[in-house]
């Protein structure tokens, strides 16, 4: 019985030090902050107004992780290298009947882009009430 607890001691603690491992190996490649002044779609994620910070850190593949969080949402998303990317930060936003979507979000030497869904009607309409707005992102390189 002694020897069944002492062995599950090892293995939780064991676990505990091979997550905590991986989690210091994981690499931030970048922080900053944005705000929202409207509420955004973002992928499948309703962002509503207000500040955001975000880091992008990498993962096992060439791609990167954005872990957004603001006060009342967090979210993230994939990033990838993208050697005809600007110097820019910023993130650009379809603004489409009244509701803004994001369709990229970019950083120096990495670009993001998102589709966005449309409805049945404004599939139907031959008129296109949809206009962009870019958001200045500000960044932190690491």
């Amino acid at each position: 019985m002694k020897s069944k607890s002492r062995l599950c001691s090892f293995a939780i603690f064991a676990l505990a030090v091979a997550f905590s491992a991986s989690a210091a190996h994981a690499q931030t490649y970048a922080t900053g902050k944005f705000t929202l002044e409207h509420q955004t779609q973002w992928n499948n994620v309703s962002l509503p107004a207000g500040n955001y910070t975000f880091q992008v850190e990498d993962t096992v593949t060439n791609a990167k992780v954005i872990r957004i969080r603001g006060d009342h949402q967090t979210t993230q998303v994939m990033m990838y290298p993208n050697r005809d990317a600007s110097n820019r930060s910023e993130m650009t936003l379809e603004v489409r009947n009244g509701y803004r979507y994001v369709t990229s979000f970019e950083l120096p030497g990495f670009a993001a882009g998102f589709r966005v869904q449309k409805t049945a009607a404004e599939k139907e309409s031959v008129a296109s009430n949809s206009q962009s707005e870019h958001i200045s992102v500000q960044t932190a390189a690491h």
